[in-house]
């Protein structure tokens, strides 16, 4: 019988996240929004199996099979697989330390850790409990309490692993039993879409049963997770398995086969930034689904009109710019995004004409050309700026009745009546110019350029 070990090993295995595809390949997933969502750059997994317990622990002789058989069925999912197989403490520990501070160290991998031997609860002076996942060389604590303390793993050794991962996701799985103080267990039911809040970080556990539980040898929770995983758990048929999902799943039919003798356990770690997001798995044996795409068009349309009355013109664009996409023809979203792309151009090409004053006033003319010219008319309008810099020691100058013409959406014209006085080396005080000056602008990448100058006395 596999021993109860404490859910404190959960929360801070919280750190591992799991999903299915080739590793090097960019994991992208659709919401059922229609959008797409960036999760994962490679997928790795380890899995840890111990059967040949030493020194008083009943051997296990099914736990190393049923970790190399996850461990196949994650390969298979396009995991990268590494496989410990009946270590010492020091094997174990170098393993994890391989793992962790190898892959888990990529902020767009995900991380799955998979655990199937003994785990072992023990009640602390303090009265809290202390729980430990066992190598094959730890002795009986009944028999060698300081001995066991030694050579097993216990919860704040694997919270200090879990908090060193870097990984966007990690999913830690336990063919064990823990108690469940540190993690939150969901009390609504749960979702089971993805949707644009998968993406960001978690750190999600799932065991075999609750405190003091007995986990048998031959495994019903090992044998469910392979359904699961083999397309069971997939309830909405969208190609994948989210880790609520899989949870879920797992909770109800171990509970089922176990006669009511198991209940497995999954939820998310306490803290505010790493409970956000859900473990995915990808199954690829069935087709990306199609979004639905009349809801998707009404939701971003009414975004995007949102966004734009509020003055949040990139949110209008990008909200205009998913209605289009499905949607080329759309009229609403053409003028949308035509109106909000023109209120962007005009708060840009009006700070482009206050930096030029504020430069001018600092002093900064040559600089200020440099960085919003093209190199064309930069060229042409240097030797002027340095001139003129190097003639004056300050400058007092002011924009008024700032005029923009936009010209489709590459390029424009804007006019402003223009005074400049300048200080002269000698401390004397003169009007330079009064008049209008008009730029023509070009748009090059996000940011306006100065291609030519004209100016009325």
């Amino acid at each position: 019988m596999r021993k109860s070990i404490p859910f404190l090993l959960l929360i801070f295995l919280f750190y591992t996240f799991l999903f299915s595809q080739e590793r090097g390949r960019e994991i992208v997933v659709r919401t059922t929004e229609g959008e797409t969502i960036k999760l994962y750059k490679e997928c790795h997994a380890l899995v840890i199996g111990v059967s040949d317990y030493q020194s008083g622990w009943p051997k296990l002789p099914n736990a190393a099979g049923d970790a190399d058989e996850v461990g196949d069925l994650l390969a298979s999912l396009g995991f990268e697989v590494k496989r410990v197989k009946n270590p010492t403490k020091d094997e174990l520990t170098q393993a994890l330390d391989d793992f962790v501070f190898g892959p888990g160290q990529q902020k767009d991998n995900c991380l799955v850790i998979f655990f199937a031997g003994h785990g072992y609860t023990e009640r602390k002076a303090s009265g809290k409990d202390m729980g430990y996942i066992v190598p094959k060389d730890a002795p009986s604590p009944m028999r060698d309490k300081a001995g066991f303390r030694r050579k097993a793993i216990d919860m704040q050794d694997i919270q200090g692993y879990a908090m060193k991962i870097d990984a966007k996701h990690a999913l830690f799985i336990f063919d064990c039993c823990f108690s469940g103080a540190i993690f939150y267990m969901a009390r609504e039911i749960p979702p089971i879409n993805i949707t644009y809040k998968t993406g960001e970080q978690v750190r999600q556990f799932i065991t075999a049963g609750e405190a003091d539980e007995l986990v048998p040898d031959k495994s019903i929770f090992k044998s469910q997770l392979i359904e699961a995983l083999r397309g069971e758990a997939d309830r909405n048929n969208d190609g994948y398995i989210i880790g609520t999902e899989l949870g879920e799943f797992l909770q109800e039919k171990v509970i089922i086969y176990s006669n009511n003798s198991q209940h497995p356990q999954y939820g998310k770690i306490r803290d505010p930034i790493l409970d956000k997001g859900d473990f995915v798995f990808v199954l690829e044996s069935k087709p990306l689904p199609p979004p639905p795409i009349e809801p998707v068009i009404r939701d971003s349309l009414k975004a995007a009109q949102e966004a734009y009355l509020e003055g949040n013109y990139p949110e209008g664009i990008k909200q205009a710019k998913k209605v289009l996409n499905l949607d080329p023809n759309n009229a609403k979203a053409r003028e949308l995004l035509k109106l909000a792309n023109e209120k962007i151009a005009r708060a840009q090409i009006n700070a482009l004409v206050h930096k030029y004053v504020q430069s001018l006033n600092n002093n900064n003319l040559v600089e200020f050309y440099r960085d919003t010219c093209s190199s064309q008319f930069y060229s042409e309008i240097k030797k002027h700026a340095e001139l003129i810099s190097k003639s004056f020691n300050s400058f007092h100058s002011v924009a008024l009745n700032i005029d923009i013409r936009l010209k489709g959406n590459n390029q424009a014209e804007v006019s402003f009546y223009h005074t400049i006085t300048g200080t002269n080396k000698s401390g004397v005080r003169q009007v330079l110019f009064k008049g209008i000056y008009k730029w023509d602008l070009e748009k090059q990448g996000d940011s306006w350029k100065i291609t030519g100058l004209t100016i009325i006395p």
